[in-house]
């Protein structure tokens, strides 16, 4: 075997490592989006049996009582019931939604739920972002080399799907740094794969 077998052998093994490694990852995001999401939709739909419960338990206490989660105030418990911070309430850019979140958001289950929901979305997110990751490894396992046009066109659009959702979730600026590594990286490919197909002619 010759040094560059043995490098391909050992990108090969390289990329088993990793797809398995990203397996795992992608099916903990599943699990984690699916009980996320169940969680959420459970507190929104059953937010007034919810808040409830939650009132009869502190039912008859001489003092607010405050609810945080870390350095974030969520709602205060007390003789006026259960009060949620305007922070925490939910809002939308469309009327008939902001008029039926205005009303909900009165709610410390239904405003829960809705924030759980929105923590299921960026696990989603992840799950995706997982799954091409393991794709991109799976096709250089298959194709025996990182320098194919295969591994090039999928690595290119798992990176500006990345982009994309680096540019939602973090801002501009992370965005447009994501990006630009992503040209940085198709250029690279690039070069490697024109290399490639010039080594496979002198052969």
């Amino acid at each position: 075997m010759n040094d560059e077998n043995k490098k391909l052998e050992a990108v090969r093994k390289s990329c088993v490592a990793a797809k398995a490694a990203s397996v795992i990852v992608m099916i903990l995001f599943i699990a984690a989006t699916t009980m996320s999401l169940a969680g959420g939709l459970v507190l929104m739909l059953k937010s007034e049996a919810t808040d409830n419960k939650i009132e009869k338990r502190f039912a008859g206490i001489n003092e607010d009582k405050e609810i945080s989660i870390g350095k974030y105030h969520i709602a205060t418990i007390g003789r006026d019931g259960i009060v949620v911070d305007k922070k925490m309430e939910v809002t939308s850019s469309i009327p008939t939604l902001n008029a039926y979140f205005a009303q909900k958001s009165k709610s410390l289950s239904f405003v829960l739920g809705a924030h759980v929901l929105l923590i299921t979305v960026f696990l989603a997110i992840l799950t995706v972002s997982a799954t091409l990751i393991m794709n991109v490894f799976d096709i250089i396992i298959k194709e025996g080399n990182p320098f194919t046009e295969k591994v090039k066109r999928k690595l290119t659009i798992a990176m500006t799907v990345l982009s994309a959702m680096v540019f939602f979730t973090a801002g501009i600026g992370f965005g447009a740094l994501f990006g630009i590594v992503t040209w940085a990286v198709y250029t690279i490919m690039d070069y490697g794969c024109v290399l490639k197909t010039q080594s496979d002619e002198t052969l």
